[in-house]
């Protein structure tokens, strides 16, 4: 039986990567916003005034006013959970390795072409974080233009390959007797 090829590295030096089956990574940010005078909805775009930092917004978590509503007579802080971030770099090890905007930034909402729709909190920085397993390269399997870790390799591909394996031969020999 001929197996398919498929490339393992054993570099020590090695590059990290997500399994197609334990999941891809993604990243978000928390935004913790103060001054809130225009609720942004889901699927806006905000960006940062000056520092040009954007995402897309998926969740909204409102602190006050204590009703949890948008008005004009108090302004809104709270959280906003932003998708598809750009602009985040990464700081020392010591501190958050993924952060956005800068402190006391006007956020815009690109969407709706609104200015200065809130202010990024004056000490916390929009916080990164990042999702999905990740395995060192030797443990990396490519096969079928995707990528799977050793284990969910074997477990997805090996019954498939034993059944390839199996031939059908009758095991009638009167005839050569």
């Amino acid at each position: 039986m001929i197996k398919p090829k498929f490339y393992r590295n054993t570099d020590r030096n090695e590059r990290w990567y997500s399994c197609e089956i334990c999941g891809t990574d993604h990243k978000t940010v928390e935004l913790m916003f103060i001054s809130g005078t225009a609720e942004p909805s889901i699927g806006d775009v905000l960006t940062g005034d000056t520092s040009g930092h954007s995402g897309t917004v998926s969740k909204v978590t409102v602190w006050t006013p204590s009703n949890g509503q948008w008005d004009g007579d108090e302004s809104a802080t709270g959280i906003i959970e932003l998708t598809s971030p750009s602009g985040l770099r990464s700081q020392t090890a010591d501190t958050n390795p993924f952060t956005m905007f800068t402190l006391s930034e006007e956020i815009n909402n690109t969407t709706t072409a609104a200015d200065n729709v809130m202010s990024c909190h004056a000490t916390i920085l929009g916080a990164g974080k990042q999702y999905g397993r990740f395995h060192p390269e030797s443990r990396i399997i490519k096969y079928r233009g995707k990528k799977y870790c050793t284990e969910h390799f074997n477990f997805r591909f090996e019954r498939e390959w034993n059944e390839e394996e199996k031939i059908d031969i009758k095991e009638d020999n009167r005839e050569w007797i």
